[in-house]
């Protein structure tokens, strides 16, 4: 079993992971995408842990024949927040390296494209632009075989956090990404690239704020922790006030 990748050393993931191969059908491809890559290079340079919420997966073949195989195999389904995307859950007993009990299947289902354009098109941080097939994590030289837009393996290794340029929007959350991104060690991006985060933050709904108030709260440890976090980037006004973030009152002080 190859020990690089950071959840194939839960027997209960590895397992699910290699279901989901099994219970493909007949000349599809199944890729992991994002996070789990992103955080599976991370261990491998740097021997360490970052949590994984769920499994990104985009889905080449027939949607039909795969999603009857998930629900035969108790997969439950979750939310759906596209016509192309699709949401499953697998219970676990163990949740090692998990944030929730559940492995979270969040599945993606395209027609074949171009691997490299959909990522510069949908990562918001350069070292998110990484996608392997989901047949290669179980090889010892796995890291040979992921596809990564310019810069993001280099970024990993360096820890820097740096925006997709090539992406058209970036998401109004990066934001809160990127304080538990700096709260696992990456750098901080350029005051330029925080400014833009900020103005995109202007777009985020008041239940969406909520949620990443815990989220960062969670991976950063403490609300102190997360003021020293803050204090670096020298921000005036409240990131969790959502009156704050409409009247344009988080601003970085000269």
């Amino acid at each position: 079993m190859n020990k690089d990748f950071q959840f194939l050393q839960n027997k209960e993931i590895l397992n699910v992971l290699k279901e989901v191969l099994e219970i493909s059908p007949k000349n599809s491809e199944i890729y992991l995408i994002g996070g789990s890559v992103r955080n599976g290079l991370f261990h491998k340079y740097f021997d360490k842990y970052l949590p994984q919420r769920d499994f990104d997966l985009v889905f080449f073949g027939n949607r039909e024949e795969f999603e009857k195989n998930l629900l035969k195999n108790l997969y439950r389904p979750g939310k759906s927040f596209s016509d192309e995307q699709q949401v499953y859950f697998k219970n676990l007993n163990d949740n090692t390296y998990l944030i929730f009990d559940e492995l979270v299947l969040d599945i993606h289902f395209l027609e074949k494209q171009d691997l490299i354009k959909m990522l510069e098109e949908n990562v918001n941080f350069r070292f998110q632009g990484n996608t392997i097939k989901l047949d290669y994590i179980f090889e010892n030289n796995w890291f040979n075989k992921v596809i990564s837009i310019d810069f993001a393996i280099e970024d990993i290794m360096n820890k820097k956090i740096v925006l997709n340029k090539k992406k058209e929007k970036i998401h109004d959350t990066t934001f809160y990404a990127m304080l538990r991104f700096n709260s696992f060690g990456f750098s901080l991006p350029s005051r330029k690239d925080i400014e833009h985060l900020l103005v995109e933050l202007k777009n985020v709904s008041k239940k969406r704020m909520e949620i990443s108030e815990n989220k960062v709260i969670g991976s950063v440890g403490s609300k102190e922790k997360l003021k020293q976090i803050l204090k670096e980037i020298n921000l005036e006004g409240n990131i969790f006030s959502y009156d704050d973030i409409q009247n344009n009152s988080i601003k970085i002080r000269n």
